[in-house]
């Protein structure tokens, strides 16, 4: 069986919920080929140490995170997912 880091970096709960829910059906009705093991970040910094500590295969990445885990829940008007995206290229 194949398994696959996925990093989701997105600051909304019921988005988050709404993932977890989907990888694991996902893996129950599929897993015996490929299985994903999703890595939550809710904010920049968090996504940028996921990304310095583990191997990630994949990556889901909100564009409108907050910068840091102290402003979670309160949106970036600026794209700084992008800067997310920049670290992994």
């Amino acid at each position: 069986m194949q398994e696959c880091m996925i990093l989701i970096a997105e600051d909304d709960a019921e988005s988050i919920v709404s993932w977890e829910q989907d990888i694991r059906e996902f893996n129950r009705r599929l897993g015996q080929t490929i299985c994903f093991f999703p890595v939550f970040a809710r904010s920049k910094g968090a996504a940028i140490r996921c990304l310095n500590q583990m191997r990630i295969n994949c990556a889901s990445i909100d564009l409108r995170l907050p910068e840091d885990d102290e402003n979670i829940g309160g949106h970036s008007t600026e794209p700084i997912g992008n800067d997310i995206l920049e670290e992994i290229l």
